[in-house]
């Protein structure tokens, strides 16, 4: 079968016979991966290898993310001078239409995995919890 990702983010199987006896056309975009940049500041609570880590699962398990390329995390300081560092980020969305919709996604699940350690979750209980897990798909 040939899995298909709508932009919902729910995948489909679509049987390899279907494909086969059947015109395919890509209806949005021209399906190619996008990338995308995104910059997030690093906690004062939080270890940089952490922060990183957490971005990387964010990028990588939205329901938005191309399955061909996988997130780069990169620490740099905030340009302000102030000391502080940041992760950026590069990710890539499925599709260059869903650039925003990428970005948001993955800022929103950092800022819910950055909330759940303030509060002293530990990783297994962030992966457990259904409403911050990177491995939940729906």
């Amino acid at each position: 079968a040939v899995r298909s990702r709508a932009t919902d983010g729910t995948l489909h199987d679509i049987p390899n016979d279907l494909v086969l006896r059947s015109p395919i056309a890509i209806l949005s975009g021209d399906g190619s991966d996008s990338v995308c940049y995104i910059d997030a500041p690093i906690p004062d609570f939080l270890e940089i290898e952490r922060a990183k880590e957490i971005a990387l699962q964010a990028a990588m398990f939205s329901p938005l993310a191309s399955p061909s390329h996988r997130p780069e995390v990169f620490v740099k300081a905030l340009p302000n001078h102030s000391g502080r560092l940041q992760i950026h980020l590069r990710g890539f969305a499925f599709e260059s239409g869903m650039q925003d919709h990428f970005r948001s996604d993955v800022l929103q699940r950092i800022r819910n995995q950055y909330a759940h350690v303030q509060e002293g979750a530990s990783l297994e209980q962030l992966l457990e919890d259904s409403t911050t897990s990177p491995l939940k798909i729906t």
